[in-house]
């Protein structure tokens, strides 16, 4: 295996940091000699990999993301990382996750150091189908500029379900060579997630008046009537303060979880309710939808591409006909079926090392 650097410029979710361990992990068990991390000092100590060779970068923090701030710290972050492959003899990289306004940048450093680069493509996609996601400071704006400016064409991208791939390529048929697909890899449920489910009902994800505020009324109701109700993941300060009596909120305003906990969290919940509408699934996946689904979490949402391409693909999600009938029990879920090595982190990692002998584009 030649040299190979991993960049995460970014500081993600809870959800976001289990694909990076995940995907970082099984990267580093085939070769450790030779792969390097580049990524914030947090991200190296969770890996528990001290011996390999890593490249600190700086990161904005997820609770702080100001545009002009996260652009420059992100852009330095990128430059950083590329050239300390270019002076360590490394010509792979692989990119976890990137801020969208830099993706022209990305492929310029590529292109002027000569590194094959393969980036993995995250929820940014949306923006290509929902019009309110296409201001300049709109993730959609970067990533529509770089399809129709055939950027692809310089890196290997990599989408994260066959679904999204097939999608995406009824935009971009041109995009076909370069763009290519792999399942987002699933953590397979160990013991723990057989433990006391104290909670009935948990909205996962960040919580917004918009998506989340009926659904919040209604867990409310539930809690007068004596079941535990909760809320995994970010919240408004208004729903926070609104329903803090009633749900219990594992994260408070203007922070996030970490990896652990998130887990930890999802290891307590009956049923985990994902309120996502078609108009915001069509292009992207949800880690925590696939995160509760390894927590043993009995998974419910609203109709959307995402979800139904998690059920064609063989996983246990249970599809809501409507908002009202989120909070319905349900049977049990069985993950007996799962088709585990196509959603493991081996499988995805297959796809990103025969990236770079199948197709990524570096300037000559």
């Amino acid at each position: 295996m030649q040299k190979l650097i991993i960049i995460e410029p970014s500081k993600s979710g809870a959800e976001h940091l289990t694909f990076n361990s995940l995907v970082v992990s099984a990267l580093l068990l085939r070769a450790p000699e030779s792969t390097c991390l580049a990524a914030a000092k947090s991200h190296y100590e969770a890996l528990g990999h001290p011996s390999i060779a890593f490249c600190q970068l700086p990161i904005v923090s997820i609770v702080k993301r100001r545009f002009i701030a996260k652009v420059l710290v992100e852009a330095f972050a990128i430059a950083k990382a590329f050239l300390y492959a270019k002076n360590h003899g490394i010509r792979h990289a692989i990119v976890l996750s990137l801020f969208p306004p830099l993706l022209f940048w990305l492929t310029l450093m590529a292109r002027l150091l000569g590194i094959s680069t393969t980036l993995i493509l995250h929820g940014e996609l949306e923006g290509l189908v929902d019009s309110s996601r296409q201001r300049i400071t709109s993730f959609g704006y970067w990533v529509q500029w770089f399809f129709k400016g055939e950027g692809y064409r310089h890196i290997k991208c990599i989408v994260l379900s066959e679904g999204i791939h097939r999608r995406l390529m009824r935009l971009y048929p041109a995009a076909a060579e370069f763009v290519s697909w792999a399942n987002h890899p699933l953590a397979k449920p160990n013991s723990s997630s057989k433990a006391q489910r104290d909670f009935s009902f948990a909205t996962v994800g960040v919580s917004t008046e918009k998506k989340h505020g009926q659904l919040f009324r209604q867990l409310a109701d539930f809690a007068e009537s004596g079941q535990h109700v909760a809320h995994v993941g970010m919240t408004e300060p208004e729903l926070f303060d609104r329903y803090r009596q009633k749900i219990k909120f594992f994260c408070s305003p203007g922070k996030h979880l970490s990896q652990d906990e998130f887990e930890i969290a999802l290891k307590r919940v009956s049923h985990a309710v994902f309120p996502y509408a078609q108009s915001s699934y069509q292009m992207t996946v949800s880690g925590a939808m696939l995160d509760a689904i390894a927590c043993g979490c009995k998974v419910v949402c609203l109709p959307n591409d995402f979800a139904k391409d998690l059920v064609d693909a063989g996983l246990p999600v249970t599809i809501a006909a409507n908002l009202e009938s989120l909070l319905r029990p349900i049977e049990e879920q069985t993950a007996g079926n799962i088709p585990w090595h196509s959603f493991s982190a081996d499988a995805f990692c297959d796809k990103l090392l025969d990236s770079f002998s199948v197709g990524a584009r570096v300037a000559e």
